[in-house]
Order: structure tokens, then sequence, then C-alpha cells
């Protein structure tokens, strides 16, 4: 695996090139971490417990083989005693087959665990309203989608819409740079990637209004 030399932020070009044609298993990791004693003990600490996490939901989906390979780089950092007692202000891990670029210095606004927290939240939402779709008529049905995007896109936790915010202002920042870094022919990568994902989402409104239109 190429381990890219730690550097403090991503460059646009380590982005693009993760855009450009990167094969899942892909993962990123971020968290918050210290300056000093005795916070900074605290911080391998919950880095293994996601990369853990991270293992155990990525055996879900891939072999153990791909795994297994992916997870020991991120062993490896986590047991580098050095690396965990010079940290600075929040740490971000990007990694895939055959890369493994880490990143120490990403802002201490991140917070990894309420983001999860937020996401979980968001995917129980989900699940239970399209559970519950087959028992509503179609009136109920929209009504009922219509509470889960207002609910998706704004948070009913003060904190975690506060979070959200931010994430929001420095996720437009960084586009908007990475936009203006862009050769023409990364930005015609790139919206090949998002007209991608504007289909998935689309696709699955169009399946959740298909099971409104066929209730009762």
């Amino acid at each position: 695996m190429k381990k890219q030399p730690r550097t403090k932020q991503p460059t646009t070009d380590v982005v693009l090139g993760y855009l450009a044609g990167t094969e899942p298993p892909c993962v990123s990791l971020y968290q918050p971490t210290h300056r000093s004693n005795p916070d900074n003990l605290q911080d391998s600490i919950r880095f293994k417990n996601l990369v853990r996490d991270i293992e155990n939901s990525l055996k879900e989906k891939y072999p153990t083989r791909e795994v297994r390979e992916l997870i020991a780089a991120f062993r490896d950092l986590q047991d580098d005693y050095q690396f965990w007692t010079h940290q600075l202000d929040g740490l971000a891990v990007l990694a895939s087959a055959g890369r493994f670029d880490v990143y120490v210095e990403v802002g201490a606004d991140v917070d990894p665990e309420l983001w999860l927290a937020d996401r979980e939240r968001r995917q129980r939402e989900v699940l239970q309203t399209l559970r519950a779709m087959p028992g509503l008529d179609r009136e109920r049905g929209l009504a009922a989608l219509r509470r889960l995007a207002e609910a998706l896109e704004r948070s009913p936790q003060p904190d975690h819409r506060a979070y959200q915010q931010r994430l929001t202002a420095y996720n437009c920042e960084f586009a908007a740079r990475l936009h203006n870094a862009a050769t023409p022919k990364q930005r015609q990568v790139m919206r090949g990637k998002l007209k991608g994902w504007e289909g998935d989402v689309r696709a699955l409104l169009a399946g959740a209004a298909a099971v409104v239109a066929v209730s009762p």
C-alpha cells in the first residue's frame, strides 16, 4: 500500500484523485485531536474505536481479505506512539486499496461522534417512514415523506443543527476551492460523479413515490 507523507491539509489534487477513479472499498476517517496531555491520551483510544467500527461495517459488504489489507495501515498508525504524542488540531485519514493518506491539521471543529449520532438518527427515521408506507394512503404517505425531508434537511436538535451549518459552510468553501483548482477534464469527471449521485437519489425517491402510489 502506498502511504503518502503526513501533511496538514488534503490538497485538491488528492481529492480529485480519489474522485477520478478510486475503487471501493474507500474509507474516510475524521476525529478531533489534542496538542497536549492529558487530553491527547484519549486520542489513540478514540481512533482505535473508530477503526473497529469501520472494520465491522466493511466486513458486511466486502471480502475479509480486502478488509484486512485496508485496515492493516490503520492498525499501524494506531500503534505509532510518536504520532499520537505529537498531534495538532484534528486528524483525517483517506484510504482505499493501495492508498493511505494522513492529514494532521484539519480543524478542531471536526466532531465525528456528533456526525455519526445524527446520521444514525436520520437512518432510523428513513427506515421508520418507509416501513410505514404500505399502510398509508396517498395523502398521508406524501405528508410523511414531506416530514421526513424536513427532518433530514434540518435536525430537530440544536447542537446538530449548529454542526450542520458549520459543515455546510466548510463544504461550500472547499467545493469552491476544488472547482477553481481543477482542470476542465477534472471538472468533467466531477460532474459525472455528481450526476451519478443525483441519479441514485432520484431512483430512491421514485421508489418511495411508487410505494405511495400503490397504497390503498
